[in-house]
């Protein structure tokens, strides 16, 4: 992973701005020399390697033109479609910068005062943001970070299925069979999937013969459960309110749910294994996993999402691209609420809002912190955010120092 990142970019007359409106089948690109200086119209080149080439040529063309010491090229950060370019621009060392879309958006009506959007227009506004200075850097991954960038975030979208599935699961019992929701409560434990693929309607339940199924239910859950809760599924499934026509139909679409939402099930146990194994050949990362409650998925989604955790000059660097930088709207007199922006990565956000859950927990590392907090009137969103922040920040000191993690005192003593 990189070493060293700039944070941002600080313009001068020496660089070339040359800015992309990403689209899926065709680009539009557009340079400008800095300080009122000469500006192409937005050109059009396509999302091919030729395209790609052609594109280089312009703007290393204008750059040679006007004696500049170097090109800098920024995008706005949305849509995968412009990820080949990013990856044909960073491997020819051009440098990036991305650009947040609701900056764009608020400039949109500066060039012509209009609120016209276009291909042609917006390559000169993201060029206008980029000489404000406002700026992000481009994280481009690279060998084992961009495959556990590409694994995390195909795991993501397992989960949404797996999700997916479940609610419609739970629909479809709704209608059959409701009491085994809450008999069961929910459909996401092992034991209440092997039952309704094995027993997905009440009278296939109480078709079973009673003992043969205590054992089934037993041996599934690993013996936790057993003849008291097969006795009360067989009670619900005796008055169930649950409508009796199409149960065939109904029979066949929960067995179907069942089997694919077992199949992401897999999926996701073969995507966490294979983390594992890719954060093992980042030997850096090694120390994160002595920060108790910091599991696998964790680390590989910051590593993935963020890259080099060093590379970034300060916290409130790295908080910003993340989107967990904190911000007000206050006027005169009114003070507004303190919010994070949510402009940066949610999958990060989302993994250290799940660590955050898991260490306020009795024995949790910050469970003291939150307790205190509580105590004091904050809210639990306030708090789980403020324990977000201090896990990433954790996180940063620890890969930047190369050190495991010395638990402090003042989350279990002091205030």
């Amino acid at each position: 992973m990189s070493k060293k990142r700039r944070w941002g970019l600080k313009v001068n007359r020496k660089e070339l701005l040359v800015s992309v409106d990403i689209g899926k089948a065709t680009h539009w690109g557009y340079w400008r020399v800095p300080g009122g200086g000469p500006e192409s119209a937005s050109f059009p080149f396509p999302n091919t390697r030729q395209g790609f080439a052609q594109f280089l040529r312009i703007i290393q063309a204008a750059q040679r033109r006007y004696q500049l010491e170097r090109v800098v090229v920024g995008f706005e950060s949305t849509g995968p479609y412009g990820h080949p370019l990013l990856h044909y621009l960073h491997a020819r060392q051009v440098p990036l910068v991305q650009i947040n879309p609701m900056h764009t958006k608020k400039l949109q009506e500066l060039p012509d005062n209009s609120p016209l959007k276009d291909d042609r227009k917006d390559p000169a506004v993201i060029a206008t943001v980029m000489e404000l200075g406002q700026t992000l850097t481009v994280v481009v991954p690279t060998g084992v970070a961009a495959d556990i960038r590409a694994v995390v975030r195909a795991r993501a979208a397992v989960q949404q299925l797996r999700l997916a599935e479940c609610h419609r699961l739970t629909s479809l019992l709704s209608q059959v069979f409701p009491e085994f929701l809450e008999v069961m409560h929910g459909v996401t434990s092992r034991s209440a999937q092997y039952l309704l693929a094995h027993y997905p309607t009440p009278a296939a339940l109480l078709r079973a013969e009673r003992t043969a199924l205590e054992a089934e239910v037993h041996r599934v859950s690993r013996g936790r459960l057993g003849t008291a809760r097969v006795a009360a599924l067989r009670a619900a499934a005796q008055e169930t309110i649950g409508v009796t026509a199409g149960l065939e139909g109904a029979r066949v679409a929960i067995q179907g749910e069942v089997e694919r939402l077992g199949l992401y099930e897999r999926q996701l146990t073969e995507m966490e294994d294979r983390l594992t194994q890719l954060l093992a050949q980042i030997p850096e990362v090694a120390v994160l996993f002595s920060l108790k409650g910091v599991g696998v998925v964790t680390v590989a989604t910051v590593v993935g999402e963020v890259g080099s955790l060093p590379a970034f000059p300060t916290q409130a660097a790295l908080f910003k691209y993340v989107g967990l930088n904190l911000y007000e709207r206050s006027s005169g007199q009114w003070k507004g609420q303190r919010r994070i922006s949510k402009h940066g990565s949610g999958l990060v956000r989302h993994a250290l809002f799940l660590a955050a859950v898991n260490m306020i927990r009795t024995n949790g590392l910050f469970h003291a912190y939150a307790q205190r907090q509580k105590a004091r009137g904050k809210p639990a969103k306030v708090i789980l955010t403020a324990v977000m922040r201090k896990i990433l920040a954790r996180m940063y000191a620890m890969v930047r120092d190369q050190q495991v993690y010395q638990p402090r005192t003042e989350y279990s003593q002091a205030a």
